[in-house]
């Protein structure tokens, strides 16, 4: 809902309590989630831009700033609130395929690039090109957006150049209002000093690995045979390659968070927003288990962390961070603190449309974000019957996407 108008811009509505959350945490570490789609068949750089000015058209949340409190035209919010822009076009940088012979480099760089207050749109792309095939990179800030959204977006684009016309969307509900959870605002905006440090400024780094198909299959299979879900799978085949790769965990706890979409929970559709849970488990070498339960825990963990209560409990959590002014010192100290894990691990299964876009034919979709200084960061997607994982991280763990294959895959023989 609009709150107020001038000109070409319109104020929109304060940050929720989650929104604020991630966007202070751009000031001490870059978190935007990077998508990339590989596409084969031949299309123009045109095509692409033609295609990402409809998307920006179809989904409004890619055409707003987030800006401080206290402004001369918003002098009412206390906290950080989005403001609609209008004639502002994603920028979009095309690279040729034969410059890049490392593609995750691209992504490395967008993973370093923090989104700034009042940059607009909080969107960016880099499409790689040549004449028989593209990589399309699309990185939105997370206050806005998750990775189920990028997904849709990476459709939405793809759909577009294929001659299909994009449905515009209203701009969508925040998750605290489909939770009929009321805003909590404080009594004034926080007065924010300088950190020691602000975003790094040294390169993320990014590397993938594939399953076969083959493995893929087994793997689902096995996991459905064993009561749980891949995701399980693949939380506790990683716990075990940190066991193996970093000495401290065998004798420390391994905390994973698995960012969970919770849209069906909220009634949510295609929207652009943040609609999903963190639930964080543990596991101890102190207390050993055998694989399969590790995983079955993990599956229950993330159903445990998906309900509606759950959603509200965490959600009126967050509020109590944000009620007296969030700073970004605070902001940092819960990145630190109540978010302290070891691995991301998010995992958006299934890729739930087709690979074939007229002359087009979607390959492989890769997700990532940065989680923390000493986070291993894993996204996970599967297209075509292969499952793809892309670790990110400031210090990775030399070896741990092949070391969580190499598990799986001794379990699938």
């Amino acid at each position: 809902m609009t709150i107020s108008e001038s000109g070409t811009t319109s104020i929109v509505r304060p940050l929720t309590a989650q929104e604020e959350i991630y966007w202070q945490l751009t000031y001490t570490d870059q978190i935007h989630p990077v998508f990339a789609a590989h596409v084969t068949g031949s299309s123009s750089p045109e095509q692409w831009r033609s295609a990402l000015d409809a998307l920006q058209k179809r989904h409004p949340s890619l055409s707003v700033s987030i800006e401080s409190p206290g402004s001369a035209d918003m002098p009412g919010p206390t906290q950080p609130f989005l403001r609609r822009h209008s004639n502002k076009p994603i920028p979009l940088r095309v690279v040729q395929r034969a410059s890049t012979p490392r593609w995750e480099a691209e992504i490395e760089r967008e993973l370093s690039i923090p989104f700034e207050c009042g940059d607009v749109p909080l969107a960016r792309a880099v499409l790689i090109h040549d004449d028989a095939s593209a990589i399309f990179i699309l990185s939105v800030s997370h206050s806005i957006c998750d990775g189920i959204s990028l997904s849709f977006m990476m459709r939405d684009v793809l759909a577009a150049i294929a001659g299909q016309s994009l449905e515009p969307l209203a701009y969508p509900p925040s998750a605290e209002a489909l939770l009929d959870v009321a805003p909590v605002a404080p009594a004034m905006p926080a007065e924010d000093t300088a950190l020691s440090s602000g975003p790094g400024t040294d390169l993320p780094t990014v590397r993938s690995l594939r399953f076969s198909q083959a493995l893929t299959r087994s793997l689902v299979d096995l996991s459905r045979q064993q009561g749980t879900t891949v995701h399980g799978a693949l939380a506790a085949a990683t716990v075990l390659a940190m066991r193996e790769l970093v000495p401290r965990f065998a004798l420390d706890p391994v905390r994973i968070i698995s960012p969970v979409n919770v849209r069906s929970v909220l009634g949510v559709g295609e929207d652009c927003g943040m609609y999903f849970a963190s639930p964080k488990a543990e596991f101890d070498p102190a207390q050993p288990r055998e694989f399969w339960d590790m995983a079955r825990d993990a599956r229950r963990n993330i159903a445990d962390g998906s309900t509606r209560d759950s959603l509200i409990m965490a959600t009126t959590g967050m509020q109590s961070m944000t009620a007296n002014g969030l700073t970004r010192a605070a902001a940092a100290d819960s990145l630190n603190h109540a978010f302290a894990i070891d691995v991301l691990l998010t995992n958006l299964g299934q890729t739930p449309y087709t690979s074939t876009f007229g002359n087009l034919k979607l390959e492989s979709l890769w997700l990532t974000v940065l989680a923390g200084r000493a986070v291993q960061a894993i996204g996970v997607a599967t297209t075509n019957g292969a499952l793809g994982l892309m670790l990110t991280a400031r210090q990775p763990v030399e070896g741990l996407l092949e070391t969580v294959r190499k598990i799986l895959s001794d379990l699938c023989i």
